[in-house]
């Protein structure tokens, strides 16, 4: 099944995101290097379990990695910022032309308020 977008990592940010996107209407994949099993024991489950809850039809889980087979099933890719930009999944994406999209962007492209980003390394 197609989905709309890929969310690549389930830190608070990439929950964040999904919380955002489900609102929203858009059917998701979500994958992180964790397994089921340790995201469940890790805080972000607070706010993952009740997702998965309320819009479960709407999720795809693939956890333990990134398998390039799921750029097949997504519209866009979603990056969060803990992850690593310099990935095979990434690179894969982004030769196959599919959109990488970061936070930022996502946030700025969903406001309708005029947006003020401050940078830095």
């Amino acid at each position: 099944m197609k989905r709309d977008s890929l969310v690549l990592g389930l830190g608070k940010s990439g929950v964040a995101v999904a919380s955002h996107l489900l609102a929203r209407g858009e059917s998701l994949i979500l994958t992180d290097q964790r397994t089921r099993k340790s995201l469940e024991t890790s805080p972000v489950w607070a706010s993952l379990g009740p997702l998965e809850k309320r819009y479960g039809e709407r999720i795809e889980w693939a956890l333990g990695g990134h398998p390039l087979e799921l750029l097949e099933r997504c519209g866009r890719v979603i990056v969060s910022p803990g992850a690593s930009l310099h990935t095979d999944f990434l690179a894969e994406a982004r030769r196959r032309g599919c959109p990488l999209v970061g936070e930022m962007e996502l946030a700025w492209k969903a406001s309708s308020r005029p947006f003020l980003a401050v940078t830095g390394t």
